[in-house]
């Protein structure tokens, strides 16, 4: 059946893949026919995609695709996938219309001004509106990798700001802290942000922490570990308070690097997990604290995104705000 009022979007992270049929109404974005799997499934993309759109059973007249990785012309490359997805090819291969691509993150963004109010949560309530002049918001977080982009309101509609914020270098601040950046550089890494809060990086924290503290690595998995921080286990809440804490940092720095008093959101799937931790005061002060710049950060509404079709919608206005 083909649908020219409808168009196929998707989330397309390094460890999952997410379609679904989306179209506007009334101004509003509506999401359905939802179909998920495993990158590790498929050869390519082109492959996950042919399985999705048959399932639905709908032939859509366009694509938006967010997906893990920065846009060179109509090629995005997929960092922890190894996949390669290029617009042009799709739009032969499977006859839509317009194919639009985007970071993934940059997709995130722009769901921030769509999501109703039970897709998210207030972690931190701000300024009561934001400063005069002030139009941008930053939305960061880890998932398998850590992305981060920034959405500005303009006259001519929304702006998106979107790069590799994750590959930052590391900043730690207690002397756990640095020992583990010093195990995980001993170790041959890179210390990023992303390895240190993302799902890509896990067991080698995991490792390093556990040397650190001078306990046996328990070889948990990232849920397994989260369980464990929720029951009280020791180990458990440090890696928990380590990811949570790199993850504000990250953010805080973010709000002033492009003045995002508007607001911040927390996003991905490791940040939901991490929702305890984040919220702790020790937590919350690695967002805040920022010197002479702290009421930079007390302005700025941190919220939580919880939707898990945000960067399904936000992929969707993308492509609806060029139509």
């Amino acid at each position: 059946m083909t649908r020219s009022d409808a168009i196929i979007v998707g989330d397309i992270g390094g460890t999952n893949v997410r379609l679904a049929i989306a179209h506007r109404i009334d101004g509003r974005i509506g999401i359905g026919d939802v179909w998920s799997g495993r990158v590790a499934d498929f050869p390519a993309f082109e492959d996950a995609l042919a399985v999705g759109l048959a399932d639905t059973g709908v032939r859509p007249d366009g694509a938006a695709f967010g997906l893990a990785g920065p846009v060179e012309g109509s090629r995005v490359h997929l960092l922890h996938s190894g996949w390669t997805v290029d617009g042009s090819v799709l739009a032969a291969r499977f006859g839509f219309r317009r194919v639009e691509l985007a970071n993934d993150f940059a997709a995130m963004a722009r769901s921030a001004p769509e999501l109703r109010d039970d897709q998210w949560l207030g972690v931190l309530p701000g300024a009561p509106r934001p400063p005069t002049g002030c139009s941008t918001q930053v939305v960061a977080g880890p998932g398998t990798g850590f992305g981060l982009a920034w959405l500005t309101r303009t006259p001519a509609g929304w702006s998106i700001l979107s790069g590799e914020g994750g590959h930052q270098r590391f900043a730690p601040v207690t002397a756990f802290e640095f020992d583990v950046a010093e195990a995980l550089r001993s170790a041959g890494h890179y210390v990023s942000t992303e390895l240190v809060a993302s799902g890509s990086g896990f067991d080698s924290v995991r490792r390093a922490c556990a040397s650190v503290l001078g306990v046996a690595d328990p070889m948990l998995t990232a849920a397994e570990i989260g369980d464990r921080a929720i029951e009280g286990d020791p180990f458990a809440q440090q890696v928990c308070r380590l990811r949570a804490r790199a993850t504000l940092s990250l953010l805080g720095d973010a709000v002033l690097a492009g003045d995002g008093r508007a607001g911040a959101w927390l996003a991905g799937g490791v940040s939901i997990h991490l929702e305890p931790w984040l919220r702790e005061p020790e937590s919350l002060e690695r967002f805040l604290d920022r010197g002479p710049r702290r009421s930079y950060l007390t302005e700025t509404p941190l919220r939580l995104i919880t939707s898990g079709s945000a960067a399904l919608i936000g992929a969707a206005a993308l492509y609806f705000d060029r139509s």
